[in-house]
């Protein structure tokens, strides 16, 4: 999925501006050539074809958030099981949001090969050998223990002794960050020590803020998949339940999953939904040169199937939601900067490579149900 006037590059998978509208956004808002059916070229107004009313709009492209998944797989014996099932489900997992039109990177950080406790990531995600793929797979080549995931994971971001194997430099800073922990054991790192060292890397706000977080935490542990975690109880044949992992994915909204389930693809469905529903939804409003945005002067309209475009109502809250599933809603009603898709129409979009959203400003837009 793009944003409205944007494509995908086949080789990056960046969005990229077509040539016609290389034009300024003052351009687009008044008389410049836009070549969107939605919008008057020649008045640069937005208007109602069932009235005389016209107003002088601006017409945006909109943005999402780039993904960057970060794996991060035990190699302890007790694990070449688990191991299989993530080369088995990667490449599958990979696709699913390749095929969502999300920008993102995968970087595995495991010990690389192809013995039974390596993690050796299979073509076309990875090159031939498991080998790093820019831009979209990096394998970081790291022994992972039965407790050190959380550690490694942050040494590796900026490793010092080996700065050849850093993933910092291709991590971009306006990502949403998205952790996959799979392990049958539980950290030495508490969750607070974590996050406290997380958020200090360099540059800063890469990882975001206690209170504004741009990193979730998925865990596949050994939890018992019966009681709600954060939880000590584990499955049958673990070392430890991970709950350390479990308090960290619920503070950040991630999954947590079992790692004693026999098929795994379950799981990688679930976490590619998660990436494609929470990130996918998400746009970000273009704001004013001067000024604050009023959010009764913005419209979103989507197209679906390459069908024409429709204007999508707006609830309050994501609550709202159950009584207008195909709604969107603002993250803040007074000063609004992302438009989010409700469940209902966000997994459509998530699933449609031809859908458009796109932001109209300056008109008024129908008032929120």
């Amino acid at each position: 999925m793009t944003g409205s006037g944007s494509r995908l590059d086949p080789d990056a998978g960046a969005s990229l501006p077509n040539d016609e509208d290389a034009a300024t956004d003052e351009d687009a808002g008044n008389g410049g050539d836009s070549g969107d059916p939605w919008f008057d070229d020649d008045a640069g107004s937005v208007g109602d074809a069932t009235t005389d009313h016209y107003c002088e709009g601006e017409r945006h492209e909109t943005s999402r958030h780039p993904v960057d998944i970060v794996f991060v797989i035990d190699n302890s014996g007790s694990m070449s099981n688990e191991i299989k099932s993530v080369r088995e489900n990667i490449n599958a997992f990979a696709s699913k949001i390749a095929n969502s039109g999300l920008d993102y990177r995968l970087f595995m950080i495991s010990q690389k090969g192809t013995s039974s406790y390596a993690v050796c990531v299979p073509e076309p995600l990875a090159n031939p050998n498991c080998e790093t793929k820019p831009p979209r797979f990096y394998a970081i080549n790291q022994t992972v223990a039965s407790t050190n995931a959380l550690a490694l994971l942050l040494s590796t971001f900026d490793n010092k002794n080996d700065p050849l194997s850093a993933w910092n430099k291709y991590v971009r800073y306006d990502s949403i960050k998205f952790f996959v922990i799979v392990t049958d054991d539980n950290s030495s790192l508490s969750a607070a020590n974590f996050e406290a060292q997380l958020f200090q890397k360099m540059p800063a706000g890469v990882f975001g803020t206690q209170d504004d977080r741009k990193y979730i935490l998925n865990s596949i542990v050994g939890w018992d998949g019966i009681n709600p975690p954060p939880t000590n109880s584990a499955c049958k044949g673990v070392a430890n339940a991970g709950r350390i992992y479990q308090e960290l994915s619920v503070m950040t909204g991630g999954i947590v999953e079992t790692i004693c389930k026999e098929d795994w693809s379950p799981i990688f469905d679930a976490m590619a939904d998660k990436v494609v529903k929470t990130l996918g939804c998400e746009f970000q409003v273009p704001q004013p040169k001067n000024g604050q945005l009023d959010p009764d002067l913005v419209e979103v309209q989507l197209s679906l199937g390459g069908a024409a475009p429709t204007t999508m109502p707006r609830v309050l809250d994501e609550a709202s939601c159950a009584v207008e599933p195909n709604a969107f809603y603002f993250d803040s009603n007074t000063a609004p900067t992302e438009v989010k898709l409700c469940p209902g129409v966000c997994s459509q979009v998530g699933s449609d490579p031809k859908a458009e959203v796109s932001v109209l400003v300056g008109c008024p837009a129908p008032p929120p149900r």
